[in-house]
């Protein structure tokens, strides 16, 4: 039993009232694998109806077609970095997450996980506690966005990966783009994101400036860049609009009769995610 696996059913085991238990939930929804989302599940008899039902949704949102929950192991490389992956090995693709305001992807850390076999890639992914879009780097891990990126690299080494994809959900967009352009790698996806310069709580500070520079650079030839968003989500639609007017080459990719601005659990529950994650580069070789 993993050590997070073993907290997460003692803190469970202490609830007592509803909102313990939402607290614990979303630890599960930011930071358990596949594997441990199903102990969870096969423990769950002993806790309240309402939080099993939970947990077996979270289960129907992980898993399709019966498949084996991928077996990705946790390392906390800091509060807010964390590394998935199975085993050593080089060769692997990297994929670095940027997640957004909320501190998640759009969907549970464990059903991205379950896209992408074991044996073929490893994943870190990043939460900013500061809530500036990755401007300011990570509180008590990196200064500003570069200094975020060279302390990565210093941390688990990109030389030793044989491609390097990016993606950010809504906040975290601006930054898996500049993280694509930056490190080179083969694409960078934004879902719902913007420039970190339009947001009105933080577009004014100095890091973000900086961080709109990035995005201006021109990428490398190699390098494919995409902005996903709902089609009928009008303020993200603007946001993409605005993205494509400073990062070029940028495709949009405007999904049809999607509101939301959660693009891409509406592009799961379609049962399009796997299209698009291929269609981009971010699943395949």
């Amino acid at each position: 039993m993993t050590s997070f696996l073993a907290s997460t059913i003692s803190r469970l085991n202490q609830c007592k009232l509803p909102a313990d238990y939402y607290r614990v939930s979303i630890d599960i929804q930011r930071y358990a694998t596949p594997a441990e989302v199903a102990q969870l599940v096969s423990h769950s008899s002993t806790w309240p109806p309402q939080f099993q039902s939970w947990l077996k949704q979270l289960g129907g949102l992980i898993w399709e077609r019966s498949q084996q929950p991928r077996s990705y192991q946790l390392t906390r490389i800091a509060d807010d970095v964390s590394l998935y992956r199975q085993g050593t090995s080089t060769g692997r693709k990297l994929i670095i997450a940027f997640c957004g305001a909320a501190q998640m992807l759009f969907m549970p850390t464990a059903s991205w996980l379950q896209y992408f076999p074991e044996t073929d890639f490893e994943f870190v992914i990043l939460r900013d506690p500061g809530r500036m879009g990755f401007a300011g780097g990570i509180r008590g891990y990196a200064a500003d966005f570069s200094g975020l990126l060279s302390r990565l690299d210093r941390e688990i080494g990109f030389s030793k990966y044989a491609d390097i994809r990016c993606f950010g959900a809504s906040g975290g967009g601006a930054a898996a783009l500049a993280a694509g352009i930056t490190l080179a790698g083969s694409c960078a996806v934004s879902f719902g994101g913007h420039l970190p310069s339009a947001s009105p709580r933080y577009g004014r500070d100095p890091q973000v400036q900086a961080l709109d520079q990035i995005l201006k650079a021109a990428p490398q030839p190699s390098s494919h860049l995409y902005a996903v968003f709902g089609a009928d989500h009008v303020v993200d639609r603007d946001y993409a609009w605005q993205l494509a007017a400073a990062v070029t080459p940028l495709t949009l990719i405007a999904v049809p009769g999607v509101s939301s601005h959660n693009v891409v659990i509406e592009l799961k529950k379609r049962g399009g995610l796997v299209r698009l994650l291929e269609e981009t580069g971010l699943h395949g070789p």
